[in-house]
């Protein structure tokens, strides 16, 4: 029987951002930490091209064109919250291009063996022809197999953007049993397949300072962010569903 070691859940914003104003003292002058929980902020660096800190279950990590937002324990909607002070009150002019929502878990497993066999179950060995026998070994250290498999899918709604799901080895738990499941959702414009193959290259032209196509940088009307915020609980229970589903599938004979 597995263990669920550790979970939490990840936004990520992509846009244009300034690190250097984003402290917790600025996060209490937006009302999105308190004085005391602004005190005792652990900061490791505030610095023009990243910010990064933790305080009260919460990480912020932001970078010049990252923004990201992690919860290591409920109630992880508060990162709603904290998207729309920050979007669509603190923050509304800054151009975001997406925003994505990720849940992750560290499971323990009974033993490596077993982590071997969900292993095998994801990524077999056997297609691998002549060179399946070099996947064995006689330790853990020198097993071969698994190390990260992502899948990309397409979702069924009408909301615009990507599913992915991340499997690799645990790097949060000591013993060689631990397997790593990350399941993120993107809202983001696509483009299909015939409108790259339609789009013609066009001369180029050289543009006036400061001038850029709104697709390069984003929205500034906090769209993403709200996006990400309606479909919060929805994509969460999905993800927490699909995470579920695997951690059955692996672990069946």
């Amino acid at each position: 029987m597995e263990e669920i070691a550790e979970q939490g859940v990840a936004t990520y914003f992509v846009g244009n951002f300034n690190p250097s104003i984003v402290t917790p003292h600025w996060l209490f002058t937006q009302d999105i930490l308190t004085q005391k929980e602004a005190d005792k902020a652990e900061v490791e660096v505030i610095h023009k091209d990243l910010s990064r800190f933790a305080v009260s279950g919460l990480k912020f990590e932001v970078t010049t064109d990252r923004f990201h937002v992690f919860a290591e324990a409920e109630p992880f909607i508060r990162l709603c919250d904290i998207a729309i002070i920050l979007f669509k009150v603190a923050l509304p002019h800054t151009p975001i291009k997406a925003a994505l929502l990720n849940y992750y878990i560290h499971a323990r497993l009974e033993s490596f063996d077993q982590r071997l066999r969900f292993g095998r179950k994801f990524a077999p060995v056997e297609p691998w022809g002549d060179l399946a026998p070099l996947f064995d070994g006689d330790s853990p250290e020198k097993m071969g197999g698994l190390v990260d498999l992502t899948m990309q899918m397409s979702r069924k709604d009408d909301v615009e953007g990507l599913m992915r799901v991340i499997l690799q080895p645990s790097n949060r738990i000591p013993e060689p049993s631990g397997i790593f499941v990350q399941v993120t959702n993107s809202f983001e414009e696509l483009r299909s397949l015939d409108e790259i193959s339609e789009k013609k290259p066009k001369p180029r032209k050289s543009k006036k300072k400061g001038e850029q196509k709104a697709e390069e940088i984003g929205r500034q009307d906090g769209y993403y962010p709200q996006l990400l915020v309606e479909h919060f609980d929805e994509y969460l229970s999905k993800s927490k569903e699909i995470t579920e589903n695997l951690l059955r599938m692996g672990l069946s004979s």
